[in-house]
């Protein structure tokens, strides 16, 4: 389709760097692992730590579910959490980083209208259900956050309690650290003299393709914008799906030719090492720690057999 590769790709501003888990309310050992070398399936990212796979996701969604049940049975309230139409999410590489199998399998992982968790509508709640659910005002706190703000938690809520019991009661707070850490490694990457090299050898090499980049972080946007721009017409949706992935394919050739994933891992170690000072060490091995108990959490529970029971 010509016309989609005469678009020119807008710049853009990277978004953030990743959504936590659960639902909060935000108001306001040697750490450096071994420099595996990038690869066409291993991608880096800032922090693997705040990152989890569908299939844990999924766990850990069903975990979070049965606690809460379990929480509103101990308070003696028969509930169930609505399964609504919830799914994982399949989060893009930070950096706009493909591998040539995901560019040749789905093309591009364009953002979806997705519910990071089951919703209850407080409409269909009694007044006690609302209550036990969602916590008292009596009851909200606010925990800081060492990079500054706060969160702010109703500690009687069954979803406080069930979240607290999963992943532990500093996990909030560390999580939004290190995507807060994640935004601003990723940020100095893009600065790096070693990315940019490679970035532009990668743009050139879609230039010679006929597909108008110049930087990854425009990409997405750009095929966003192209897709709301056919938006109900199915034919030339279809068509512009193909032709996506066909740039997609593209995208990921070029990548790996121009050797991005390689030129990320090493300005990214720098980044991660420049933010990683103090207390940050000693906050990451304690988010290890508590990632590693919320996925054996949710799998015990999970187990034919598991129990809420602490």
């Amino acid at each position: 389709m010509r016309a989609l590769r005469k678009l020119v790709v807008p710049t853009a501003v990277l978004a953030g760097a990743g959504a936590a888990l659960g639902a909060w309310t935000l108001t306001g050992t040697g750490d450096r692992p071994a420099a595996a070398p990038a690869t066409a399936e291993t991608l880096p990212v800032p922090f693997p730590e705040i990152d989890f796979s569908p299939g844990d996701q999924t766990a850990l969604q069903h975990a979070e579910a049965r606690l809460v049940e379990g929480c509103m049975h101990d308070k003696g309230i028969d509930y169930r959490v609505p399964s609504g139409s919830w799914k994982p999410d399949s989060p893009s590489n930070p950096y706009a980083l493909l591998t040539k199998a995901e560019a040749t399998g789905s093309g591009y992982p364009l953002p979806e209208s997705n519910s990071s968790a089951p919703t209850d509508d407080p409409a269909k709640l009694s007044d006690r259900e609302r209550t036990a659910l969602f916590g008292t005002e009596a009851h909200q706190k606010s925990i800081p956050l060492p990079l500054g703000g706060e969160i702010a938690v109703r500690t009687d809520s069954c979803y406080n309690t069930a979240q607290n019991r999963l992943y532990g009661e500093d996990w909030k707070a560390l999580r939004h650290t290190f995507e807060t850490l994640s935004y601003t490694v990723v940020t100095q990457v893009q600065k790096d003299a070693r990315f940019t090299a490679a970035q532009r050898s990668w743009a050139t090499c879609l230039k010679n393709a006929q597909y108008p980049a110049t930087t990854l972080d425009a990409v997405t946007p750009y095929a966003m914008k192209v897709l709301e721009s056919i938006h109900g017409d199915a034919k030339a949706t279809a068509a512009v799906h193909k032709e996506l992935r066909d740039m997609a394919v593209q995208d990921a050739t070029c990548q790996l030719r121009a050797r991005l994933a390689e030129a990320v891992t090493a300005a990214q170690q720098d980044a991660r090492d420049g933010v990683l000072r103090g207390a940050r060490k000693t906050d990451l091995d304690h988010l290890r720690e508590l990632r590693r108990h919320a996925l054996d959490t949710a799998h015990r529970l999970l187990r034919p057999g598991g129990t809420t029971a602490p």
